[in-house]
């Protein structure tokens, strides 16, 4: 069975060229128009934070969880 992505993109080569050309593409439109590498770089950034903030909350519920488990394990 093939997924999603086989099924759009048959060949490999196909998806490399693809991204490739999306990279080019992305190159002439920030020479182009420099203001949209501020906004990229922007909302790389604003992405980051909000990933580093949803794992830090996962990490500080894993750590409650385990040192709940540890006072019944002693």
């Amino acid at each position: 069975m093939k997924t999603i992505f086989q099924f759009f993109f048959p060949y490999q080569w196909f998806s490399v060229f693809l991204f490739g050309m999306l990279l080019i593409l992305s190159g002439l439109l920030i020479v182009l128009v420099p203001q949209i590498l501020v906004a990229l770089i922007a909302l790389i950034l604003i992405s980051a934070g909000l990933f580093f903030v949803g794992l830090a909350w996962n990490l500080r519920s894993i750590e409650k969880r385990d040192q709940h488990i540890e006072i019944f394990i002693e």
